[in-house]
């Protein structure tokens, strides 16, 4: 039987950890290495303190690192799900949809604008920074705008009440009871760079700026 390729994109809060805590063929793929490089004095930070932190520059490899590393984590024919704000929406939706192949699924599930607020709140009790909860607030506005518009994956709104795995559920994914994986890779994909080197010449048709989220074709 065929392996299922399901690739969900769910900005902060809407119950990733949780998916991963409950159900065994769900992996949640960090990116914080692959989007960005770290001084030495926090690179080794708990993940969820290095979000949002200004001691950091933008990694030159992005998006193709984290494109090539997900299209290798798909194969195990685990549900993929990853962060889904505006960066990793151009890097999988727009650079990158057609690489990944017609096989994928890409599913965008996020709660409206309107409920962020109350997103917030989780953050801060995790132990996100203030400054993430600031920055990401006018991007999940953004975020909510692009997964409206896109004409190449489904998206999936979010109830107030509900989080991810319960639309996910509904909108008839398998999830098997149990515990998965919460993944990063501290080395940003470079283990991979062979596969993407010729991906990453390329990228210069693109200008990404990771810091206002947006994309300009060259």
């Amino acid at each position: 039987m065929k392996k299922q390729k399901i690739l969900v994109l769910a900005p902060a809060g809407a119950g990733k950890t949780y998916m991963t805590q409950h159900y065994k063929n769900v992996v949640d793929f960090e990116y914080l290495f692959h989007l960005w490089d770290y001084d030495e004095d926090v690179k080794d930070w708990p993940y969820d303190n290095l979000k949002g932190i200004s001691n950091r520059k933008p990694n030159p490899e992005w998006p193709w690192n984290y494109i090539e590393d997900v299209k290798n984590e798909l194969e195990s024919g685990n549900v993929v799900v990853i962060p889904g704000l505006p960066n990793s929406y151009y890097a999988f939706c727009i650079v990158g949809r057609e690489y990944l192949g017609k096989d994928v699924r890409i599913i965008l599930a996020a709660h409206h604008e309107d409920n962020y607020e109350s997103l917030a709140e989780i953050f801060r009790k995790r132990g996100n920074p203030e400054s993430f909860v600031d920055m990401v607030r006018p991007l999940y506005k953004k975020t909510n705008e692009l997964y409206r518009d896109c004409k190449n994956a489904e998206y999936i709104e979010i109830p107030k009440g509900k989080f991810l795995a319960d639309v996910l559920i509904e909108h008839g994914i398998k999830l098997e009871p149990g515990v998965g994986v919460i993944k990063e890779n501290r080395e940003g994909g470079r283990h991979l760079r062979d596969k993407y080197i010729k991906k990453l010449n390329e990228k210069q048709k693109y200008i990404v700026d990771i810091c206002s989220s947006t994309i300009k074709k060259v």
